[in-house]
């Protein structure tokens, strides 16, 4: 979330509106949200993960939980002061990111551990791009 934030005006500026699809009921997203300074972002609320689905965005497995990237992830967010809260919905459902333009998807980004921390700045670009040609 931290990303998503140091990267939302750049994002903006480059003609991308940001909108999160999450898990949570939207009272309890709202208050998290609002920590990183990005209350106002448009949410939709999945708490059954039906648009997660439609996405593709599976449900994590072994490999995707227990590489050493997710443990020294969690580990730097704990003795940095990051260290996450209370889950919310499916812990497991893997996140993503991409940029749609009129119902298509124009450049997506598929995490393959939940501690991957993908560029927003360059997919949205790329989509943007995409979207022109």
């Amino acid at each position: 979330m931290r990303d998503a934030a140091k990267q939302q005006a750049d994002i903006q500026a480059g003609g991308a509106r940001i909108v999160f699809l999450h898990l949570s009921l939207d009272a309890q997203a709202k208050r998290f949200f609002g920590k990183y300074g990005m209350g106002d972002v448009e949410r939709i609320s999945d708490p059954e993960g039906r648009l997660y689905e439609e996405f593709g965005l599976n449900r994590a497995g072994v490999k995707e939980l227990l590489s050493p990237s997710v443990w020294l992830r969690g580990l730097t967010a704990i003795f940095t002061g990051n260290a996450p809260g209370i889950p919310r919905g499916d812990t497991l459902r893997m996140p993503g990111a991409f940029l749609v333009n009129r119902g298509e998807v124009s450049a997506s980004f598929f995490h393959k551990t939940i501690a991957d921390r993908p560029n927003l700045k360059s997919i949205m670009e790329t989509g943007v791009e995409a979207c022109r040609t």
